[in-house]
């Protein structure tokens, strides 16, 4: 007989696994993209207090609430960043609007809840012992469950390796999948473009060296907006832009008879083209990001068309 087959090690094994699934709350949708709402009183107070300097005037929350009752709100961001997550995720609690609790792409390990920590950690590993993969969001359902039962969520636009992972792995895009989300569902998916700026000074007639070298909208490092908040607070500030109702997006007749792929990236170019606009209407004309420009031309029609030809 087997250790396998071996009466004593089946009821040793059937009781660790069900105190497994007791801990883990019978789901293996403990992921790091999602992050509570109240993640703690001393967290939620040092957030509070440390993004105080960034002003997100009233006027432009009231977009908000012209929300339809029943919409789901993703909010978007231009690039992936920690710092602008954990601002909105903080602020939006304050002001008493939908909280972006879940993340696409993005993982958050160190302001979870120990709790929370140990159960991600245990869904990883009971998962891998049984599949030999990892569970994934999008695959496993977790996203439409999440916005399904209500919550908000938050994605990014443009992200160092963001073309790579969804043309050369394969891996899900966001866009696209909010976008079939938004077929199978009657509630409206609206997508809420934010925008945070730096400084509101035009860029200069004659750039620095720096600015010639890497264009003049390279984005602050996470540690340079730390310590621009810290010495300069109140030069920060964000923009709400105006919301796409994606439904009314799917229904437009140069748009519905399309493949998703071809959607979500004419959605993409778009949200990116409506926060550029929004930005100069604020600082002026400024110039594509080599990231931003890379992106456009590597999605853009031709260059889509050409290697489809010669494929």
């Amino acid at each position: 007989m087997t250790i396998a087959n071996n009466p004593k090690w089946m009821r040793i094994r059937d009781t660790l696994q069900r105190w497994v699934q007791r801990l883990l709350k019978g789901t293996y949708h403990h992921y790091a993209c999602f992050l509570p709402e109240s993640p703690g009183h001393l967290l939620s107070w040092a957030l509070k207090l440390f993004y105080r300097g960034i002003t997100l005037a009233p006027n432009q929350t009231a977009v908000l609430k012209e929300l339809p009752r029943n919409a789901i709100p993703v909010y978007v961001t231009r690039r992936k960043s920690l710092f602008e997550r954990l601002f909105y995720h903080t602020r939006y609690r304050d002001t008493r609007h939908p909280v972006p609790t879940v993340a696409f792409d993005y993982a958050l390990f160190l302001c979870q809840p120990l709790s929370r920590i140990f159960r991600m950690i245990l869904a990883r590993m009971d998962y891998f012992c049984r599949h030999f993969s990892f569970p994934d969001a999008y695959q496993s359902g977790y996203y439409a469950e999440a916005l399904g039962q209500g919550q908000a969520a938050l994605l990014s636009l443009v992200e160092p390796r963001g073309f790579h992972r969804r043309f050369v792995k394969e891996k899900e895009d966001p866009i696209r999948y909010l976008l079939e989300l938004q077929q199978n569902t009657a509630r409206p998916i609206v997508l809420i473009p934010q925008l945070m700026i730096d400084k509101r000074d035009p860029d200069k007639a004659n750039p620095p060296l720096r600015d010639l070298l890497f264009g003049p909208e390279r984005p602050l490092s996470g540690w340079r907006r730390v310590v621009m908040l810290i010495k300069k607070p109140g030069r920060t500030f964000v923009e709400i832009s105006q919301p796409v109702n994606l439904k009314q997006f799917l229904a437009h007749p140069e748009v519905r008879e399309r493949s998703s792929t071809y959607q979500a990236l004419l959605l993409r170019r778009n949200l990116l083209v409506q926060l550029h606009r929004h930005r100069q209407s604020i600082m002026g004309p400024v110039l594509k990001s080599r990231l931003e420009i890379k992106e456009s031309v590597l999605t853009g029609a031709g260059l889509q068309s050409f290697i489809r030809q010669q494929s």
